[in-house]
């Protein structure tokens, strides 16, 4: 897979995974669309992604791949090497809290939309949208918990020169992706000291049953699902995306 990849930027744009979206029978392989300001950017599970114009970064990336170059029972690979390739900037000591933000401590840095199209049994397109906090230092007080690059060093950065690093580190985990030994290997850094809890007991929301518990996230399968024993009960479960809440 090439690593060329071509950025577009622009200065306002309602969401830039919808701008690819309308557009992505026209864009080609490793577009990049980023914009300024984003006026209704999209988050998991339906919210909103709030930024300060032109203090951080929001982009979406484009990728495309041939018929039966990656089938969809293996998609979770595109959000592991998406979430390696932010959690891999030198700025900040970060973790990825499943399945895709990116963390530092308890505090959230990142998050990510990635929104796939398939034919058949294989994936044809993924657009990865991210939204990292950068330069603001003031967030919306219904927030939780967010901080930015700024916030956790005192410094200024240069978004676009954190874009790049971001494209070049998604540059070389891409090939990863193209073979079974690549994917497996990849998968294995993803499950490694950089998932967020990992081995430590924290509390959690068991969505299914409404029930609250702590636990131990044991790792992830490679379809994507977490592996969580619960100290409450003594089990071990496992859990799909909206199916478990962290406490933080």
């Amino acid at each position: 897979m090439e690593k060329n990849f071509v950025i577009k930027w622009l200065d306002e744009i309602d969401s830039t995974n919808s701008e690819a979206l309308r557009h992505i029978g026209e864009l080609d392989n490793l577009s990049v669309i980023a914009a300024r300001n984003q006026t209704a950017g999209r988050g998991q599970r339906g919210n909103k992604w709030v930024v300060e114009p032109g203090a951080n970064l929001t982009f979406s990336i484009v990728l495309k791949f041939a018929p039966g170059q990656l089938k969809v029972r293996d998609c979770f690979c595109i959000t592991e090497a998406a979430a390696l390739a932010v959690a891999g900037i030198r700025e900040a000591e970060t973790r990825i809290k499943w399945p895709n933000d990116i963390y530092v401590r308890d505090r959230k840095l990142c998050g990510m939309l990635i929104e796939n199209g398939s034919s058949g049994d294989s994936i044809t397109y993924s657009v990865v949208g991210i939204g990292l906090n950068v330069n603001q230092t003031s967030f919306d007080p219904s927030l939780t918990n967010p901080t930015s690059l700024k916030k956790l060093t005192g410094k200024d950065f240069d978004t676009e020169a954190i874009l790049s690093e971001i494209l070049d580190n998604l540059g070389s985990l891409l090939p990863m992706l193209e073979t079974e030994d690549g994917r497996a290997s990849l998968h294995q850094t993803y499950n490694g000291d950089v998932l967020y809890r990992k081995g430590i007991k924290g509390r959690y929301r068991d969505n299914l049953r409404d029930v609250e518990f702590e636990g131990i996230i044991k790792g992830v399968a490679e379809n994507g699902r977490l592996s969580i024993l619960n100290c409450t009960e003594a089990v071990e479960a496992s859990y799909a995306f909206k199916e478990l809440s962290f406490f933080i």
